[in-house]
């Protein structure tokens, strides 16, 4: 028996609204906000694919937001095509939020870091391996306890050893094994 996609624990709809949560279980998302903010919320989040570095991205815009600034947000990835790569931010706006800042090219990176600073803005950017111009201020990483707390989040009922092996057979990357259990429960497993 499978499972319609609208029942499915694990659809999109219900990821996107999980919240930030770091690896190391003692650090809460209000203590990385504190640090973003403590530094004019300019920096970069780097981890690994799937480890949630655009929902804390979300998260630090918003809190940005909050506290008035205009934030002006921006997505790119390996499939942008190369002209759409320059980025034009919004007239006002104070708080820019570039998830991909990473597949920006260099010349790019530099062009929008000098424009930031002579509008006075922020620059909030998420990337795999560095700042890339911007520092560093948070690292996301991946590990089983925070997949197991994501599902029991999604679907108390599912046997930790279950999630244990969506673990193993997408060799630890969070999002890809949310992927995998949506399948696994799409077959009705």
């Amino acid at each position: 028996m499978t499972l319609a996609a609208a029942d499915n624990p694990f659809r999109t709809s219900r990821l996107e609204v999980l919240t930030y949560r770091a690896a190391d279980a003692h650090t809460g998302l209000a203590q990385i906000v504190d640090g973003f903010r403590a530094n004019a919320w300019h920096g970069c989040i780097v981890g690994p694919p799937g480890t949630g570095k655009s929902t804390l991205l979300r998260a630090l815009t918003d809190g940005a937001e909050a506290e008035g600034a205009s934030p002006w947000r921006a997505f790119v990835n390996r499939q942008t095509p190369l002209r759409l790569r320059r980025l034009h931010p919004a007239a006002g706006s104070t708080a820019w939020s570039v998830d991909g800042w990473c597949h920006l090219p260099p010349w790019e990176r530099a062009r929008l870091r000098r424009l930031a600073r002579r509008r006075g803005a922020s620059i909030l950017g998420t990337a795999h391996l560095c700042g890339w111009g911007l520092p560093t201020r948070w690292r996301t990483r991946a590990c089983p306890r925070l997949l197991h707390d994501l599902v029991r989040e999604l679907d108390p009922g599912l046997a930790p050893a279950e999630v244990d092996a969506a673990w193993r057979a997408t060799r630890g990357r969070p999002r890809e094994a949310l992927w995998h259990l949506y399948e696994h429960r799409a077959r009705g497993a």
